[in-house]
């Protein structure tokens, strides 16, 4: 069996070690002991040689009779010194109890004494098993000390919670049972020169834990995968001589030691290559033709480019979220068909059907999570998520994907790859889309996508253009190009950071009047405001504030003697005040009311600047009071904005009318509709 060598530190838990020497040598483990001076006022040599057979040693000074031997060995001829020779000879160097002095020792490389002393001679695994009070133990000291003890290598046991050796304390401190400490010593002999080596000369791939699809910085779509397994699997090949590469995704347990492993947390981090696309595309259609007939639809490929830069595995994912919904949305005798070409330095991959369509009204909406769109049959059927995920795969290989469709003609899903892999160090410019009539552009000038996409999100719902770059140097250049109404600016940028993109902007007599919001971890406002900064939110960002804020500063009051005047109108007396709190938030003063016919009389008898309405009043339909008042020369000119408690196809002729769902989110969605009544001029503020 191994030759175990035992270090023990001073604590009251060095009684454990006893049982734990005992348990070793009845498993028939040869065990040497070495303990601290402190070790020995809790447990004597005696009791430690009593059940090994050997002696035990304390100072790094004193002789060993037996030369570094473990019982069963033969002493050597020659007289070694001692000590070096009893940690030449360990197959594992156990430390049980540790304490919080020997751990920062350890951690820090002091040899002043033979336990830690033989920690640094010694090329064994290490196992160390820590025992001390609870606030010693969560210092952030001790934390640290256990981290990089555990980056060099060493096995870390953590304590236990329980009753502390302090009389009335409880909490995590507790030394490990020594039945936990053996079992992790014959785990590491399994990983020295116990292990079998039935794998040498092989090159093993594992893959272990679930990637995790962002919606936002908060919330992402996974899998309860913890990794065990393959983590498990991964070290059992490393003990057995393979050169093992580990894919860790999430990991719920530490990935194994002497193991080259490559974190992969989204699909953004997995690996792209030069890609044959035809056979991937063959697979995909294969493996849903037996759909396709059951439906009785064609499956159909057309003229197909040659290569794309992908990830096959998630470019195979694409495709069968584009064809499997192109199938469950086309009719019986409808054609389902792929095709490829290339468009510059870019690939395009088109599903095209000839199924139901996508109404315009909802064709902003199949690439937001949980949405679904068209008949309720065929929504029941899924989960809303197909299509958001679909464009997070695109997005994290460089793309883009676009949608064109008719109502009772069919659809087409467009993804835009790479052609070939970027040219490295030249970086990819952000799309400039242009933005609709009216509405505002934003510039996010954020390097992580997790936050500029949560930021994206946020903006994007409240009706407002968005355009993104990764870094300072980008970020100036569309500033100059764009002319944003207001900037949302990060300071922990690749390149020139945020302080010195900031200082730039506001040097330039182009961009001074450009509101700029900074959306950070660094938590000093005070430098930012100073620095002519609009507004500082640090992450994680209030939605509602900084949507407020934006409100605030990009959507001038009306200039009137008597000021701006708003009737809202709610058969909800709740709904009713969130309204008006979001109108006084843009310093409308508010008349509110409960009923549609007095709304009617208001707006003839007091002046009025915009009417906000609910849809569904209890006296009178929204629509006709839309109707009531545009064809009443007294109030057709009065801006009516009206939200609805649900999706409504139903459309009203008037700018600026807009019919939106009215949930928990009135007040963003106000915010949203008063964004398009007037546009400020460029720089404005």
């Amino acid at each position: 069996m191994a030759r175990i060598l035992l270090g023990v530190s001073g604590g009251i838990a060095a009684y454990k070690a006893v049982e734990l020497v005992r348990l070793a040598t009845g498993a028939g483990h040869s065990v040497r002991v070495v303990q601290t001076e402190a070790a020995e006022r809790f447990v004597g040599r005696a009791t430690f040689e009593g059940i090994t057979g050997a002696p035990v040693l304390v100072d790094e000074f004193e002789p060993d009779p037996v030369r570094g031997a473990y019982p069963g060995d033969p002493a050597p001829d020659h007289s070694p010194i001692s000590h070096l020779e009893l940690v030449r000879r360990a197959d594992v160097y156990a430390i049980a109890p540790a304490s919080a002095n020997t751990l920062a020792k350890l951690a820090a490389g002091i040899a002043d004494n033979l336990l830690t002393a033989a920690a640094l001679a010694s090329e064994a695994p290490l196992v160390i098993a820590p025992a001390m009070n609870d606030r010693m133990w969560s210092h952030t000291a001790t934390r640290a000390n256990v981290e990089t003890l555990r980056a060099r290598g060493a096995t870390i046991l953590p304590p236990g919670t329980g009753a502390l050796a302090s009389r009335g304390e409880w909490g995590a401190g507790r030394l490990a049972e020594p039945p936990e400490i053996l079992a992790a010593i014959e785990e590491a002999l399994r990983a020295g020169p116990f292990a079998p080596r039935s794998l040498d000369g092989l090159r093993l791939l594992v893959t272990a834990g679930g990637t995790r699809e962002p919606l936002d910085s908060v919330r992402f779509v996974g899998n309860r995968s913890s990794g065990r397994m393959g983590v498990a699997l991964a070290e059992e090949a490393r003990r057995r001589g393979a050169a093992v590469t580990l894919l860790a995704a999430n990991l719920a347990v530490p990935p194994p030691v002497g193991v080259e492993t490559i974190a992969t947390p989204t699909v953004a981090d997995l690996a792209r290559e030069a890609l044959d696309l035809p056979p991937v595309i063959e697979e995909t259609i294969a493996s849903l033709r037996p759909l396709a007939e059951r439906k009785g639809v064609e499956l159909r490929l057309g003229a197909v480019s040659p290569t794309a830069w992908a990830d096959p595995s998630r470019l195979r994912q694409i495709l069968n979220n584009l064809l499997s919904n192109a199938i469950k949305f086309t009719p019986e005798g409808g054609r389902v068909s792929v095709d490829a070409e290339q468009h510059g330095d870019r690939v395009a991959i088109s599903v095209t059907d000839t199924g139901v369509g996508i109404a315009p009204a909802d064709q902003h909406r199949v690439f937001e999570e949980f949405q679904q769109v068209g008949d309720r049959m065929s929504r029941d059927a899924g989960t809303g998520l197909g299509l958001a995920l679909t464009r997070r795969l695109v997005e994290a290989h460089g793309g883009h994907i676009e949608l064109w469709s008719q109502p009772g003609q069919g659809s087409r899903f467009t993804v835009y790859l790479p052609f070939v892999a970027p040219i490295p160090g030249t970086g990819e410019q952000p799309e400039l889309a242009p933005p609709d009539p009216g509405q505002l552009t934003i510039l996010i000038v954020e390097d992580d996508p997790g936050a500029q996409h949560l930021l994206r999100t946020y903006l994007n719902a409240a009706g407002y253009h968005v355009i993104a770059a990764p870094t300072g140097e980008q970020g100036l250049q569309l500033a100059r190009e764009i002319r944003p109404a207001a900037v949302l600016l990060d300071i922990l940028l690749p390149g020139i950071d945020g302080w010195e993109v900031l200082r730039q902007l506001k040097a330039d007599q182009h961009l001074a009047g450009v509101p700029v919001f900074m959306a950070t971890v660094i938590d000093e406002p005070e430098v930012g405001l100073a620095n002519g900064a609009t507004d500082y939110f640090v992450k994680p960002v209030d939605r509602h504030r900084l949507l407020t804020r934006l409100a605030q500063q990009l959507l001038p009051v009306a200039t009137n003697p008597r000021g701006a005047r708003a009737l809202a109108i709610d058969h909800d007396r709740e709904v009713l005040a969130l309204i008006e709190a979001a109108l006084r938030e843009r310093g409308f003063e508010v008349i509110g009311t409960t009923s549609g016919q007095e709304a009617l009389r208001l707006a003839h008898t007091e002046p009025i600047d915009l009417i906000v309405s609910d849809l569904a009043l209890s006296d009178l339909d929204g629509f006709m009071l839309v109707k009531a008042l545009s064809e009443d020369p007294a109030t057709c000119n009065i801006p009516v904005l009206v939200l609805s408690g649900g999706p409504n196809g139903r459309s009203a002729e008037r700018t600026p009318l807009g019919v939106r769902p009215a949930d928990g989110i009135i007040t963003d969605q106000l915010q949203r509709q008063l964004a398009g009544l007037s546009r400020p001029a460029p720089g404005a503020r």
